[in-house]
């Protein structure tokens, strides 16, 4: 019964698998807490997953080997928790490849500050490589 359910998770899409980790986990507030004012556990986690005497619950490192996560990696499944409210059935967006590059360059200001030297075609290069342009001679690195 495992193998199958591994072999159905991993034919999902992401999206799909954050959806099936979400669905087979109940989040529930805490009910005991320590006297400590400043307790910071506030869930407590469920994981059910599917059987032939119908829904099991098991503890979350069946639940992650039982998926093909390594027992002791829950991020996958932390990151869908976290990202989704308690009475959301929905996972929350993922946030992969939203942010802009840092290492990005506006190549239309290059361009424009190259163009301001006048490039020409040089007299060696016109039948091998038209497109290929170079700045005269008198322009330098400081200027």
């Amino acid at each position: 019964m495992r193998d199958k359910i591994n072999r159905e998770f991993w034919t999902m899409s992401h999206f799909q698998r954050r959806c099936f980790m979400l669905h087979a986990t109940q989040r529930k507030l805490v009910t005991r807490k320590k006297a400590e004012s400043d307790f910071r556990r506030k869930h407590t986690y469920y994981y059910i997953l599917d059987s032939i005497d119908g829904k099991k619950s098991v503890c979350k490192t069946f639940f992650l080997t039982t998926l093909g996560f390594q027992k002791n990696n829950d991020t996958a499944l932390q990151n869908c928790l976290k990202s989704t409210s308690l009475d959301s059935i929905k996972p929350g967006a993922d946030k992969r490849g939203k942010t802009p590059s840092t290492r990005k360059v506006d190549r239309s200001l290059l361009r424009a500050h190259i163009e301001s030297f006048n490039p020409a075609v040089s007299h060696y290069r016109r039948e091998h490589a038209p497109n290929r342009r170079d700045l005269p001679s008198d322009v330098t690195v400081k200027t």
